[in-house]
């Protein structure tokens, strides 16, 4: 008799925000903890100076992407007026960076995507193409109404957190959530190359349907390495400094 296969342990990431120094030790730590299967929130490029080849490295897996408002910005789906100057000036410099086959990748992307019990969308359900930050339970509740499976993974806000519909957990940022039949949640998976919670270290998510949780997992990278690309790059050095601030 055949052997039922294991269930899947998928590494959700995004936000790597052309950083091949955070995405390469992501990557190596979620091949270290067993997981079988990808997914990608989205904003593979911005602020970073490898757009290219962290765009390359993402196809590579053959997983399922969603677009971020960077990767939107890049390839003309959105209007960069709308970022800061430092981002802008990020985004405008990768526009002359990533063309063929990186740019068309990035332009194909879904704004949503769905899979094994859970959908992956950048920013938020309902209207996802205007980029809206979910900062807190009240802002995050008035999304569950459009969400069809138990979780919904985004990013956006690169900070790693869950909310649900389970009033006892509405708000957490425990290392592990344990998820409950009946409720829904919005994990925030954090921000593989440009943290925004305090902590430098590169985050990402692993859900696991053999138990069906949610784990958060951090990871040191060469944070001088990447710091010394942007300058070398001519891109702000703002996005250099914030790096080593995580903030």
């Amino acid at each position: 008799m055949r052997a039922e296969p294991a269930p899947a342990r998928y590494g959700i990431f995004g936000d790597i925000h052309g950083n091949l120094e955070a995405l390469n030790a992501v990557l190596e730590s979620m091949q270290s903890e067993g997981v079988t299967h990808y997914a990608c929130v989205g904003d593979i490029v911005g602020y970073g100076a490898n757009p290219v080849e962290c765009v390359e490295k993402v196809r590579a897996l053959d997983c399922k992407v969603v677009l971020g408002n960077h990767d939107a910005g890049v390839v003309g789906r959105t209007d960069v007026r709308f970022f800061n100057s430092a981002a802008r000036a990020a985004i405008e410099w990768s526009m002359e960076v990533v063309d063929g086959t990186s740019a068309t990748f990035l332009s194909a992307l879904p704004y949503v995507a769905r899979a094994e019990r859970f959908t992956l969308v950048h920013a938020t359900l309902g209207n996802p193409e205007h980029w809206t930050y979910i900062f807190s339970p009240f802002e995050a509740e008035s999304f569950f109404r459009y969400q069809e499976d138990p979780v919904c993974f985004v990013g956006h806000t690169h900070t790693p957190c869950c909310f649900s519909t389970d009033r006892l957990h509405a708000f957490t940022r425990a290392q592990r959530v344990s998820l409950k039949p009946g409720a829904k949640y919005i994990v925030n998976v954090g921000s593989v190359g440009q943290p925004r919670d305090g902590n430098p270290l590169a985050s990402y998510a692993i859900y696991d349907l053999a138990d069906d949780s949610v784990r958060f997992v951090r990871v040191p990278y060469d944070i001088p390495a990447a710091q010394k690309k942007i300058i070398e790059a001519g891109l702000p050095h703002i996005l250099a400094i914030r790096l080593e601030r995580g903030k």
